[in-house]
C-alpha cells in the first residue's frame, strides 16, 4: 500500500475545504491521507496515552512515522542509549497497529562509524522487534554507511541542499534562472 502524508497533521487554511469538517484535527487530517509524522517525539516525550488518543482518532489503515528522539541520535550519538529508547518504545506502543516506520534523524556532524552504527540498530531490532523502515540522515561515510545499512534492512533518505543556477545578467535584464531544477528564461525587470 502506499502512503500520504505529511510531517505532522496541520491542515492548511487553504486547504481546509477538502477536508470534513468535522472531528478533530488529526481526524479530519486522517479522512483523506492515511499517514502522518510524528516530529515532536524528537523533541519531548509523549504520555502512551497521548499516543493512544492520536490512534484512536484515525481510520485502521492509517499509519504514523514516529521520530526517535534527539536524546538518542544528537545527545548520545546511538551509543549507551538503552535506557531512552526503552522509554521511547513504551511511549510508542500505545499506536499499536497504528505504528509505522521509525525515522531516525541524525546531525550533520554525525560520522558514520559502522559498528556504533551497526551495535544500535541491533539494540533497536532486539528492542522493537520488527522490520519497519527507518529513515536516516546520514552525510559523511555515505557509501559505506549505505551498505552497512542494507544489512539491518534500514531504508535511507538522504538530504541534499538543491543548487540552483544564479541568473546572468547583461545590463538590467535577466538571461536565465533556475526554479525548482527547471531553467527558466526570466524577462527583465521591468516586465
Amino acid at each position: 500500500m502506499i502512503r500520504i502524508g505529511t510531517a505532522g497533521w496541520n491542515i492548511p487554511r487553504a486547504h481546509q475545504a477538502r477536508f470534513p469538517s468535522d472531528g478533530s484535527q488529526l481526524a479530519r487530517y486522517g479522512a483523506r491521507l492515511n499517514a502522518a509524522e510524528i516530529n515532536t517525539s524528537f523533541y519531548r516525550a509523549h504520555a502512551p496515552a497521548i499516543y493512544a488518543r492520536w490512534a484512536e482518532a484515525v481510520p485502521p489503515d492509517f499509519r504514523f512515522a514516529v521520530k526517535i528522539p534527539k536524546a538518542i541520535s544528537h545527545e548520545r550519538g546511538l551509543a549507551r542509549c538503552r535506557e531512552p529508547l526503552d522509554k521511547f518504545l513504551s511511549e510508542i506502543a500505545a499506536l499499536a497497529v497504528k505504528l509505522g516506520p521509525l525515522l531516525l534523524q541524525l546531525p550533520p556532524s554525525f560520522v558514520f562509524d559502522a559498528r556504533r552504527t551497526g551495535r544500535f540498530l541491533e539494540l533497536l531490532r532486539a528492542r522493537h522487534g520488527t522490520n519497519r523502515g527507518s529513515r536516516s540522515q546520514i552525510e559523511s561515510g555515505r557509501r559505506h554507511g549505505m551498505v552497512h545499512l542494507r544489512q539491518y534492512r534500514v531504508g535511507f533518505s538522504g538530504r541534499q541542499r538543491a543548487r540552483f543556477a544564479r541568473p546572468r545578467r547583461r545590463g538590467s535584464r535577466r538571461i536565465a534562472t533556475v526554479e525548482d531544477g527547471e531553467p527558466r528564461r526570466a524577462t527583465d525587470k521591468h516586465g
